[in-house]
């Protein structure tokens, strides 16, 4: 459940970010084609953004000497303290949050269910007529006109012969630019985010796109816009369907403006360009994670550890003599093994805050030898990122407990180690 409400988290983070964009670039435009692209664009990434990881990489200059380091040990992740407390891990933790959560899923499932059950029966109930392949049901209803797919709903008795065909035309644009196509995907995506005001603030917007839209069509087929907004007039009130396009969607002083607009070079490249190029940015922000690329080295598949609050241990630091072998016929054993090992090491470490408040993060090598009488000693870093990082791993490895120690031809000998230690931020 950790992973479903970090996903809702940062998925709800980039929603409003471009929520953010669409407002302060073209909600006001009349570029109705472009800004129906870059809403459904928007809610493609918000869906897949959290599942992204874009890495920036930079060669280091220095490397590290495979014949030299000994057996590496899997990496382990350390991660601050705060960033356990988040309101992530804190939802997490209650399983109110939980089944509020899906009980929204399930009874806007079953909203949309109903909705598309009720439009079956309108259709079945209702007489109609082919014309140019597109059903025109005729309703005996308080229903306004609308279309879903190629089914155009209206009721003719409300109008006469030239508002029908105004009306007519509206839905054939809805139907020509596959609108229900989007309304449908809108209302899947609002069951996964309904408790997210932006993507009702994005459903909200691309409606009125799909109006506006429309509303360019019948004026383009020679409506007069002063009794094409009379006829929107008289739809004030009235039923809708969901999930359709209906005739009188986003009645509101907006539309009106939008059917007069005129289009500048502003409006139809600068605006959008500045949209897209945010979006675009926004993507790779969100998405991106700048670490430095070390020498590969054949370890197992890693194991992310998260670390706990750190209890401070005295530190038991040895001097090795004598010859330090990388592999012998029985390696050293800590207590437990190695995922006691990697745990306790985990457990230790604490991020030192002097780091964590500069931001400074990075992947410590670091090296040491199990003794003969399976002590560790001779710790040293193979490769450091900051002092403060290096001597937190240095201290945690220098208070490791005994070991059993190698063999090597029945006789304990001295073994190298190497162990990286991924201090992180997220």
């Amino acid at each position: 459940m950790h992973a479903v409400i970090n996903y809702l988290v940062e998925s709800s983070i980039f929603l409003g970010i471009i929520s953010g964009i669409y407002f302060a670039f073209l909600s006001r435009l009349n570029t109705f084609s472009f800004n129906r692209f870059f809403l459904l664009l928007s809610l493609v990434l918000t869906m897949i953004i959290p599942f992204l990881t874009v890495s920036l990489t930079m060669e280091t200059s220095n490397t590290i000497d495979s014949q030299t380091i000994g057996y590496t040990l899997n990496e382990i992740s350390v991660y601050p303290t705060d960033a356990q407390n988040t309101i992530v891990s804190f939802i997490s933790g209650l399983s109110i949050f939980k089944w509020i959560y899906i009980i929204g899923l399930i009874l806007l499932f079953i909203r949309l269910f109903v909705a598309y059950y009720r439009l079956s029966i309108i259709g079945k109930q209702n007489s109609s007529n082919q014309h140019n392949g597109i059903r025109v049901i005729q309703l005996n209803n308080p229903y306004h006109a609308f279309s879903f797919f190629k089914w155009i709903f209206i009721n003719s008795s409300r109008y006469s012969e030239e508002e029908q065909q105004h009306v007519i035309n509206h839905e054939k644009a809805h139907v020509s630019y596959y609108h229900t196509l989007d309304n449908m995907f809108l209302e899947l995506f609002l069951i996964t985010q309904w408790f997210n005001p932006f993507a009702w603030l994005i459903k909200k917007a691309l409606k009125e796109t799909h109006e506006f839209q429309a509303d360019r069509s019948v004026l383009k087929h020679g409506a007069s816009v002063g009794r094409y907004k009379a006829l929107l007039l008289s739809e004030v009130s009235g039923h809708k369907v969901l999930a359709a396009n209906n005739f009188n969607e986003s009645l509101t002083k907006k539309r009106f403006n939008m059917m007069s607009k005129k289009t500048t070079l502003k409006t139809k490249i600068i605006f959008p360009l500045f949209a897209i190029s945010s979006l675009i940015a926004s993507a790779l922000i969100f998405s991106c994670n700048t670490e430095k690329v070390e020498e590969t080295l054949a370890t197992p598949d890693e194991e992310k550890v998260e670390i706990v609050n750190v209890t401070d241990e005295s530190i038991k630091a040895t001097e090795v003599t004598g010859e330090v072998f990388q592999v012998v016929d029985e390696m050293p054993k800590y207590p437990g093994g190695e995922k006691a090992l990697r745990t306790f090491i985990a457990k230790e470490v604490t991020y030192p805050k002097e780091a964590e408040e500069n931001g400074i993060q990075g992947k410590v090598y670091i090296t040491f030898v199990v003794a003969a009488d399976g002590y560790v000693g001779n710790v040293e870093i193979a490769r450091g990122v900051d002092p403060s990082l290096d001597q937190e791993a240095i201290r945690v490895i220098e208070s490791l407990p005994q070991w059993t120690p190698g063999k090597l031809e029945g006789k304990n000998v001295n073994v190298s180690f190497t162990v990286p230690i991924n201090f992180a931020l997220q």
